[in-house]
């Protein structure tokens, strides 16, 4: 059997399709994620709109970072972080939803979400992880873990705090590595035809380097 090796780097656009297809792989089958309540994960429509979406992201928006695991023994990407400095997102375009999607759904989880964003991170300094997806196919093998040790250290080295979404199950390696809960958002499924609620956690953590201090009224939203 060929030993696996893996390389964390940071992403650019000739990436796109396979960070879009690792999307994609994570969600599908995946109860712990809204994105499947929220979106038509299964349809062709997906990996397009997937596609431009993270495209536009890289080009126009500065503020978001895209990092890598890559399989050197297959060349195959199992892993993908994308983690955003909260600052100068203003006036960013916001894409339509991908035809199929729950819409209602879709504006009520995000308007949740950012309440409790704008609740607990400071937009000048705070990075905030958006995503952290991994391809079914390499789950266990340490790749989650190296790219959060690739973001800690950036954010360490900042003073930075990071902060998240997490399902409950992806909870147990955030706090490993760190992070406390702070929050969460609970979201009845029932009225959209699911016999389900949904949890999301908030959590952040603090830098273990070069603390800062925080003042009482700091955070935007307090």
């Amino acid at each position: 059997a060929v030993k696996m090796t893996f390389e964390v780097a940071l992403a650019t656009l000739k990436d796109v399709p396979d960070m879009s297809a690792v999307i994609l792989e994570a969600y599908r089958g995946n109860r712990n994620t809204m994105a499947n309540y929220m979106y038509p994960t299964q349809s062709p429509v997906m990996l397009p709109w997937r596609m431009k979406s993270m495209t536009r992201e890289i080009l126009k928006d500065p503020t978001y970072i895209y990092v890598k695991v890559t399989d050197t023994s297959s060349g195959q990407s199992p892993h993908k972080l994308q983690e955003e400095k909260n600052e100068n997102t203003e006036g960013t375009e916001v894409e339509q939803w991908p035809q199929g999607s729950q819409v209602p759904l879709v504006k009520e989880y995000y308007a949740a979400l950012d309440a409790k964003s704008e609740k607990y991170v400071d937009t000048e300094k705070d990075y905030v992880l958006k995503a952290l997806n991994t391809h079914p196919a390499y789950h266990r093998k340490g790749c989650g873990s190296m790219l959060l040790e690739w973001g800690v250290k950036k954010a360490d080295a900042e003073g930075a705090r990071i902060y998240l979404d997490a399902t409950p199950a992806g909870c147990a390696l955030y706090l490993k590595s760190g992070w406390k809960v702070v929050d969460e958002v609970v979201i009845d499924l029932n009225k959209y035809g699911h016999s389900h609620v949904q949890t999301t956690v908030c959590m952040m953590r603090e830098p273990t380097k070069g603390k800062r201090q925080y003042g009482p009224n700091k955070q935007r939203g307090l």
